[in-house]
């Protein structure tokens, strides 16, 4: 997807449960679980000031959307260059909640063996829908904190 920097599904404990990040952008975020923070931060501010969600940040060239599914209790964050168009990302959240339910709903007190191969099925769907120039990682214990 042109204009994509990466995505990382954040559990409610703010830890990292998948990420998938441009390769040859060197905009990778060393600590998705600061992100995680910096996002619940922002959030808690917002409710302050009566607002429920923040759900975009711009920091310098670029934008940083999120999207917190409480059914699932994930957080879904993209970071994109400014120019990417809001209907892309709105697809791509939807594709991405979508893609995670469908293969992990149902499947999250399975072997870790199990919980792994659905983790690369989800990454092999991800790689398709962001490009082969992203690469992935993710951490299957972190998957028990969801869903």
């Amino acid at each position: 997807m042109k204009g994509l920097e990466s995505v990382y599904l954040i559990n409610s404990n703010g830890k990292l449960v998948f990420s998938i990040e441009n390769s040859t952008r060197k905009t990778q975020i060393n600590r998705p679980e600061a992100l995680s923070d910096f996002l619940g931060l922002m959030e808690a501010i917002a409710s302050r000031l009566g607002n429920q969600q923040i759900n975009l940040i711009e920091l310098g060239r670029s934008t940083i959307y999120s999207n917190l599914d409480k059914y699932n209790n994930i957080l879904f964050v993209i970071k994109c260059d400014k120019k990417t168009k809001k209907k892309k990302i709105d697809e791509l959240f939807s594709r991405l909640r979508y893609e995670f339910v469908r293969i992990f709903d149902g499947n999250l007190n399975k072997p870790n063996e199990v919980k792994r191969s659905l983790m690369n099925e989800f990454a092999n769907i991800m790689i398709k829908l962001c490009g082969t120039e992203f690469e992935t990682s993710h951490s299957i214990e972190e998957l028990k904190f969801i869903l």
